[in-house]
């Protein structure tokens, strides 16, 4: 559902067509905040690993949550990335990700103000 932007219900319909189970709506819903919660101790270490390398990307685009405007916020290396939504665009959302704060290697941006430390 997350990675394909389905909605609950669309995925509810692939489980009958593609697998014949019948699943809940609710059941989908519950996975995914299963799946939220077991990731956190991987999120940690993303997070530190990506915040120690030595050249580190970062940017924003916005992008509707629940019909408000929100922002995804991505920091990533050559090798991982860390996607972050947050409903604002600045260092509040930037800090709150807890990654550009422990950061002290070269930062590659846009030049948005909000990066400047």
């Amino acid at each position: 559902m997350s990675g394909h932007h389905l909605p609950v219900e669309r995925a509810a319909e692939i489980f009958a067509d593609v697998c014949a189970a019948h699943v809940s709506t609710g059941w989908l819903a519950a996975l995914s905040a299963r799946a939220h919660q077991r990731l956190e101790p991987f999120e940690t270490v993303l997070k530190a690993a990506i915040a120690a390398s030595p050249v580190m990307h970062a940017d924003e685009t916005g992008a509707r949550v629940a019909g408000a405007n929100h922002w995804v916020h991505v920091a990533g290396t050559d090798a991982l990335t860390f996607y972050g939504v947050h409903p604002k665009r600045g260092r509040e959302a930037m800090d709150g990700f807890g990654i550009l704060p422990s950061f002290a290697g070269t930062l590659v941006t846009d030049a948005l103000a909000s990066y400047d430390v």
